[in-house]
């Protein structure tokens, strides 16, 4: 019988510790600010700035409580970036793009754009002029007949860089209009 007591109040006793240990934990995680048994108010200083914010980069804040020393923090989103306008860095010809750039004023960053001339044809192009360039492809041999579909795929690059090799043009299989009219011609000739 003294060992059934002895272990009823053991497991009273435990049962206690886990309420008394469990709400001292959960009062951890409590923001003090609603915690129910609070003996003050918070009086927070102004916002400290630990992070600047910017273009590239999150900014972070944090002030704290001159009572407790209890200190809340705050993020803040990065901002975008302010782009002047677009100039050229180098110009088109008909076999390349020219580059255009645009400088963040805030932050420095560099934007960076390719503007392919009018005309050019690359990777996922549509449209009549690649369903005439994949056919002249095919009737020189640098294309398969399943490639003539009127999208500028993977194949139909690959053969545009056999034709600019075998012609003594920049091999990099874009459609430049030096190259659709070389093979355009390819047809008549």
């Amino acid at each position: 019988m003294k060992t059934k007591h002895v272990f009823s109040l053991i497991f009273i006793l435990s049962l206690l510790v886990i309420v008394l240990s469990a709400s001292a934990f959960a009062d951890k995680w409590d923001d003090p600010a609603t915690a129910s048994d609070l003996s003050h108010v918070h009086k927070f200083g102004d916002w400290i700035t630990m992070i600047e914010v910017s273009c590239n980069s999150y900014g972070e804040q944090v002030r704290i409580c001159s009572v407790c020393g209890y200190k809340q923090h705050r993020f803040l989103d990065a901002i975008p970036h302010a782009y002047g306008p677009w100039s050229a860095v180098s110009e088109a010809t008909d076999h390349s793009a020219h580059t255009e750039q645009r400088t963040c004023t805030r932050c420095g960053h560099v934007d960076t754009k390719l503007v392919y001339p009018e005309g050019t044809l690359r990777l996922w192009s549509e449209g009549r002029t690649v369903k005439d360039v994949q056919k002249i492809l095919l009737s020189l041999g640098y294309l398969s007949p399943r490639a003539v579909d009127g999208t500028y795929g993977y194949m139909t690059e690959a053969a545009i860089k056999q034709f600019q090799e075998a012609n003594g043009l920049t091999a990099d299989g874009i459609g430049w209009p030096q190259t659709v009219n070389l093979i355009l011609k390819s047809k008549n000739g």
